[in-house]
């Protein structure tokens, strides 16, 4: 039951926690990816601009397929999405772990990256379906933290095994919890919806909202700074020498970051002011960037990787709220659409700084993070403050009219 009506802001909807094992693996796969780039090119003799075509198509397709899983989600349900990209993952990952070629973990990665793409908006949405917006923000926080857990595991699980003993023992890992996470699912239960909708109404619903669009349209630099540009932290440590498992341990204090701060968001009552948190969290960011920008070594990188963590469970659970909000008849598709600009920011970003990353050129890398920290941060602070006076403004107006009446 949903716990709008419920009293008192401590009250919650229960969400069987089974439900944030999802975004552990979704973030596992994706970040168990960094410390893997130079011993995948190496292995295949090919330069590390080829390799990250790996995680450019992997992030794109991730993003293409949102807009399908979001009208499935609001179709046919939450759970049955995300189980069934759990076994499409699965089979993409035994793939991966198998491929003999760079053609075809390419194929593989694809394959992978358009199902795992479904799990953590489904969630999102999943969670949004329980709680009122007013106790939404704290709530995705928890989405954030199994995230980040599953980011800190996947960078230091990999940079531990392609050390000692392959490359391909991550995606091996994520088979066997995607299998057994997608059979440990069948007894999560289905959140309430709003009633069935045609796919073009749905669409033409989040088209018409114009705070939609402009959620939407940031989320391509929210992709771009989180996932995209961080990407970068393992290997800028790797091209100086360090090894695999040194680089995923310093880089594994992002996700140490996020759980750290996400404790912070929901216990303070900042976490209820979305610009202040987006505030934060940007700052935070771009300090980060400039910070590795400026000493691109173990210190430095440790230093961004804990800012931009921190800064994750901040700025991005602040968009990601507000991304559940802004249609909610058609929330499923609208989260699904943010989620799509979300990866088209990551894969852009992840592929046009290739070159530089390739010339060990990571100083210009994080100096862009840092400038587009600052941008985003702006951006988003001065837009959630007019969205909130607007949502006031008009709760006020409802309000008055049931009062009229």
């Amino acid at each position: 039951m949903r716990p709008d009506g419920v009293g008192g802001e401590d009250k919650r909807a229960a969400v069987n926690p089974v439900l944030y094992l999802g975004p552990f693996v979704s973030s596992f796969d994706r970040l168990s990816m960094a410390p893997l780039l130079l011993p995948i090119a190496l292995d295949f003799h090919a330069t590390l601009a080829q390799v990250v075509v790996v995680a450019t198509l992997y992030y794109l397709l991730a993003g293409l397929t949102q807009p399908l899983y979001g009208v499935l989600s609001d179709r046919f349900g939450r759970v049955p999405v995300i189980r069934g990209s759990l076994v499409l993952v699965m089979i993409g990952s035994i793939v991966s772990a198998a491929a003999q070629s760079l053609l075809w973990l390419i194929v593989a990665r694809v394959i992978t990256g358009a199902a795992i793409g479904a799990i953590i908006p489904a969630s999102l949405v999943y969670v949004a379906d329980m709680y009122p917006y007013r106790l939404r923000q704290r709530a995705i926080v928890n989405v954030s933290v199994a995230v980040a857990i599953g980011n800190s595991a996947g960078l230091l699980g990999s940079g531990i095994l392609v050390t000692f003993v392959s490359w391909r023992g991550p995606f091996a890992i994520t088979a066997l919890l995607a299998g057994g996470l997608a059979v440990l699912m069948r007894g999560l239960p289905e959140p309430p919806r709003a009633g069935h909708e045609s796919v073009a109404t749905r669409f033409q619903r989040v088209g018409q909202s114009g705070w939609a669009r402009f959620v939407i349209t940031l989320a391509i630099a929210d992709g771009a700074v989180f996932q995209g540009l961080t990407t970068y932290f393992a290997p800028a440590l790797q091209s100086q020498g360090v090894t695999a498992a040194v680089a995923g341990l310093v880089t594994a204090g992002y996700g140490f970051a996020t759980v750290v701060a996400g404790q912070a968001v929901r216990r303070s009552p900042i976490g209820r002011s979305a610009p202040m948190l987006s505030a934060a969290g940007a700052s935070m960011l771009a300090v980060g960037y400039l910070f590795a920008a400026a000493s691109p070594g173990a210190t430095g990188i440790l230093v961004a990787s804990l800012l931009a963590g921190a800064a994750y469970a901040f700025l991005h659970s602040s968009l990601q709220t507000w991304a559940t909000e802004v249609v909610p008849e058609a929330r499923g598709t609208a989260t699904a659409l943010f989620a799509l600009a979300l990866f088209i920011g990551a894969a852009a970003a992840t592929g046009m700084v290739a070159h530089p990353a390739e010339r060990h050129d990571y100083p210009l890398i994080f100096l862009i993070g840092g400038v587009c920290s600052v941008l985003i941060g702006v951006v988003a602070t001065v837009s959630m403050l007019r969205y909130q006076r607007a949502r006031r403004w008009r709760n006020w107006r409802v309000d008055t009219d049931v009062l009229d009446l």
